[in-house]
């Protein structure tokens, strides 16, 4: 259920955007589908940021996302990538504008993951990070989310 919702917010996204960015989403053969449980609207925050903030602020090129779902020992690693303009560009962004707005999408993510954490004896991890390029600048954002197994 959850890869279909991704898989049809994207498309959504894409004609709100007019095709500004292109996106793949990868299952590892190695996961039975029907057998694994994602917590709904785990990764859709942090695809809309890579699309709000990372996509449409990028300047040259179009837009493209990943989503690649990989077989871990005993959990399953959620990464999503873009080649937006990547963390720092954007706090530089977010600094320099008078706007009162503040995106709470990450915070409110890892507070869930937070709460799942101590439900659970198994442990969600989430990593964000730049991804440089050899000038080290940015070439985008990576989030990884390691699901644990049921």
């Amino acid at each position: 259920k959850e890869l279909n919702t991704l898989k049809y917010y994207l498309e959504l996204q894409q004609l709100r955007f007019q095709d500004k960015f292109d996106f793949t989403i990868y299952v590892d053969p190695n996961i039975e589908v029907e057998s694994i449980s994602i917590p709904p609207t785990l990764s859709q925050p942090f695809i809309e940021n890579a699309i709000e903030h990372g996509i449409m602020n990028k300047q040259d090129g179009k837009g493209k996302i990943d989503l690649k779902f990989i077989q871990r020992e005993k959990a399953i690693e959620l990464i999503i990538t873009d080649n937006g303009v990547g963390i720092e560009y954007t706090k530089k962004m977010k600094s320099s504008k008078t706007s009162n707005h503040n995106s709470l999408a990450t915070t409110i993510t890892e507070e869930r993951i937070a709460i799942l954490n101590r439900k659970s004896k198994k442990k969600f991890e989430l990593k964000i990070e730049d991804i440089k390029n050899s000038n080290g600048g940015s070439d985008g954002t990576k989030v990884s989310i390691l699901i644990p197994e049921s």
